[in-house]
């Protein structure tokens, strides 16, 4: 089993970054209306939508390698962690602290498109949200685990066509396969422009498409699906291909070592940085053609 490569954001494109504000605009719109409804009239179930706002549009930003912008989302991410577990009181002045977040990271995402290295201001927004984080630190919940990605050795006479060799000219087909479909939207507008996309929202359906397709060179997945998780669909795949497969995770990585015993599969944790996945691909899609080739 193998890990992923180094990033290069060089690799982002246009179509990338136009789905991400689709999508952060959509989000954010809700973020907003959810904060005016908590004003008028606080009910848990508001605080877990928001929580699920902020947890899907961190994930898009660090999937178009936005790290910053997915950094003060996650600092959000605790406050209102905090605000659900009852550690925290809704009022006008925490109200008016997530509505200026939200109208902060409205305008950088206004901005993504024509500058994508855009970073504003925001070491305000940082020290107003740690007045209420600092005296909370060491309780149950603050934070997530740090990413554990580890390199591949980084090449740099990887071919500009996805996966290609210097003799190969054919088109690459890339099958990807997740519940969340923020995630198939930004990772479809990664390599569709290089490659031939499938998408799939779960593990069954997957199976259909992989069968229908013959010619599919990696499968790009996610563990927790309904129906049928990524391991299983996996395993499943192990039994008639030995094509490359990337898994992915973002609370499941300990059902990673499921996986050890099988070849030309790669782990990567969630939330995705698209230049990493490129490059990654890239690899995983070379070296299986090279070992192909080799035993002819």
């Amino acid at each position: 089993m193998n890990d992923m490569p180094h990033e290069d954001e060089e690799l982002l494109s246009e179509e990338v970054y136009e789905a991400f504000q689709d999508e952060a605009l959509e989000l954010l719109n809700k973020w907003a209306s959810i904060c005016l409804e908590m004003e008028k009239n606080y009910e848990k179930s508001q605080c877990d939508n928001l929580f699920r706002v902020l947890h899907t549009l961190k994930g898009s930003s660090h999937c178009v390698a936005l790290l910053e912008y997915g950094n003060l989302v996650h600092k959000v991410e605790e406050l209102i962690h905090h605000l659900r577990e009852g550690d925290l009181k809704v009022g006008q002045q925490l109200i008016s602290l997530l509505l200026d977040c939200q109208q902060r990271l409205l305008d950088w995402a206004n901005v993504v498109l024509s500058d994508p290295k855009h970073k504003p201001p925001v070491n305000d927004l940082y020290d107003r949200l740690e007045q209420y984080l600092e005296p909370l630190e060491g309780q149950e919940g603050k934070g997530e685990a740090k990413n554990s990605d580890h390199a591949l050795p980084h090449e740099s006479n990887v071919d500009p066509k996805l996966g290609s060799t210097p003799d190969e000219s054919d088109e690459t087909t890339i099958l990807i396969v997740d519940d969340e479909v923020a995630i198939v939207e930004l990772v479809s507008a990664t390599f569709r422009s290089i490659a031939n996309v499938l998408t799939a929202t779960n593990g069954k359906k997957a199976l259909e498409i992989f069968a229908e397709h013959k010619q599919i060179d990696l499968i790009i997945t996610d563990i927790f699906m309904p129906e049928l998780d990524g391991i299983s669909l996996v395993k499943k795949i192990r039994k008639v291909s030995r094509i490359p497969v990337l898994v992915m995770s973002g609370l499941m990585k300990e059902r990673f070592q499921e996986l050890n015993t099988y070849e030309n599969i790669y782990t990567i944790d969630k939330p995705l940085e698209t230049g990493k996945l490129m490059l990654f691909v890239q690899m995983a899609i070379k070296n299986y053609r090279e070992q192909e080739m080799e035993n002819g």
